[in-house]
């Protein structure tokens, strides 16, 4: 028998995120499963200064991102939580496949409930899919969620 105990969402706060995110409190309701909100900071690669460390500035900037970030990630949990009440939220950072990949293995997760952007074309090449390199790489079924605005364009 398939039992769903732990449900991992990562959500990038964007529409597609927030509408899977719909599928992940309902599938959590209805197995009583816990849900887990995981939101990735990717750090921006450019240009360091000689000394090979960010500047003052720059890592006020990064803190200043990682706060609004975890406080946009805990709010949203709240809001969830008054849902379906086994929901809990992780902030990590790195690339996000990677991440997603690792806290489902670290946390024993039964299912990824992902959205996808629905990219295509040029944009899907430079760009990626963090849901498709998910669900290549996980160590468990992943649930992809299309933004019903966003349409197949057939290539």
């Amino acid at each position: 028998m398939i039992r769903i105990e732990r449900i991992l969402c990562p959500v990038d706060f964007s529409e597609p995120s927030v509408h899977a995110l719909e599928y992940a409190v309902e599938l959590g309701r209805q197995w009583n499963a816990e849900v887990e909100l995981l939101h990735v900071l990717q750090p921006v690669v450019y240009g360091v200064g000689s000394s090979g460390t960010f500047t003052a500035l720059e890592a006020q900037v990064w803190n200043e991102v990682t706060q609004a970030a975890d406080q946009q990630l805990k709010d949203l949990a709240e809001k969830v939580r008054q849902r379906h009440a086994r929901t809990e939220s992780h902030l990590a950072t790195g690339v996000p496949f990677v991440e997603i990949v690792q806290r489902a293995r670290a946390r024993e997760v039964d299912l990824i409930v992902m959205g996808t952007h629905g990219r295509t074309g040029v944009a899907h090449a430079l760009i990626g899919s963090c849901a498709e390199r998910v669900v290549r790489k996980a160590p468990c079924p992943v649930l992809t969620v299309k933004h019903p605005e966003h349409d197949f364009v057939m290539p």
